[in-house]
């Protein structure tokens, strides 16, 4: 019989065969893997189905509504909320299983931070810079709205901080990048395709805004090239993408 709590991984999946075995070999130590795939035709679920610990869960939604389905399928008394381009740290790990046996050591949940590589590098300041995600919680204790695909978390109780990170390959080339840009700015548009003669206006402040945060405030430039580049992805290029789903769903619907 185990001396701690146990924990439940909830990982929702498309196309993830170049990076869920070296996810799930990170959570080797975990009493329970809930893959929630997108039905993916990569091989994803093949290699998903070799680790025992395992359950796959097939179904259409937002990720965080199949993130949503995969806490509630969860047989753990504790949850953590993982991707599947995420790896655990041995520091992380060891900090999670004092976690459980201490039943949380008086809190609830814990936010996680990531250390972020991007286009084959790690990405120390800019987007890259250390913050936390609630990821380590009581199961019932922190959902999703399905609001926008960049939400955080809502939750309830006491929460905390780990200090040791987890590995987040975000990345591995721009293609990537271009694709799931495409993918998360019309699913936020479907959701909120209203627009008005003033949001034009809004995204070139938002895209000159988010430029000097990334690049000048938290200092990108510090990461050379890449940090110029990850700058510009992640500000004015995504959010005036954004904006384009948003113009073209809002056309398309009142055409």
């Amino acid at each position: 019989m185990k001396n701690r709590k146990t924990i439940s991984i909830v990982i929702p999946v498309y196309n993830a065969a170049d990076k869920i075995k070296n996810c799930l070999e990170s959570l080797a130590w975990a009493d329970e893997i809930i893959i929630v795939d997108m039905f993916s035709d990569d091989g994803t679920v093949e290699i998903c189905r070799k680790s025992p610990k395992v359950k796959i869960i097939q179904r259409h939604d937002y990720i965080f509504a199949n993130v949503n389905f995969g806490i509630e399928a969860a047989i753990s008394d504790w949850i953590m909320r993982l991707d599947s381009d995420e790896v655990i740290t041995e520091g992380l790990k060891e900090e999670i299983l004092n976690v459980l046996k201490q039943d949380g050591c008086g809190y609830d949940g814990f936010y996680c931070k990531a250390r972020l590589f991007m286009f084959g590098r790690e990405i120390k300041y800019g987007v890259g810079r250390h913050t936390y995600r609630k990821q380590l919680f009581r199961k019932g204790y922190a959902w999703y709205e399905v609001k926008s695909e960049h939400e955080e978390m809502l939750s309830k109780g006491e929460w905390n901080h780990l200090k040791n990170p987890y590995l987040h390959y975000n990345y591995n080339n721009v293609n990537e990048f271009f694709e799931k840009t495409k993918y998360y700015t019309q699913k936020d548009a479907e959701r909120s395709c209203s627009i008005n003669r003033f949001d034009f206006f809004r995204t070139i402040y938002k895209s000159i805004r988010f430029f000097i945060l990334y690049y000048l405030q938290w200092q990108g430039f510090r990461d050379g090239t890449a940090g110029l580049t990850v700058s510009f992805l992640r500000g004015p290029y995504y959010i005036w993408q954004e904006y384009k789903a948003r113009r073209k769903l809002y056309e398309d619907k009142n055409i």
